[in-house]
């Protein structure tokens, strides 16, 4: 028989704090999600290089991210680490994609 050396209420305690730690990252995973998806729209949005018909598709989307917004309430802290997720990952994107266009492989990415 296996014999759990942890107390009934130790026990309790360690699977509460792992819930706990699992909302938190799901809830940042989910909101730096929809941090870049908004980013990424805004991009999208403000091409010069959009027809008509393609202003009209990325609108249509945009009504479903703006539905995002305060879809749920989270917590300022987990808002900022997502946010600063999402910024550096597209710091990162940026940079690598710069150094492509010094190397003659490619145009240089957008600003």
């Amino acid at each position: 028989m296996n014999r759990q050396p942890r107390t009934l209420s130790g026990l309790l305690s360690d699977r509460t704090a792992l819930r706990a730690r699992f909302e938190l990252v799901r809830l940042q995973t989910q909101t730096q999600t929809q941090t870049q998806t908004r980013d990424t729209f805004t991009v999208v949005r403000s091409s010069p290089r959009l027809t008509e018909t393609g202003r009209f598709l990325v609108d249509m989307r945009g009504d479903t991210i703006a539905e995002w917004t305060d879809d749920e309430n989270v917590h300022d802290a987990v808002a900022a680490l997502a946010t600063e997720a999402a910024v550096a990952h597209r710091l990162r994107w940026r940079l690598r994609h710069l150094r492509r266009c010094r190397c003659g492989c490619g145009p240089p990415p957008p600003t």
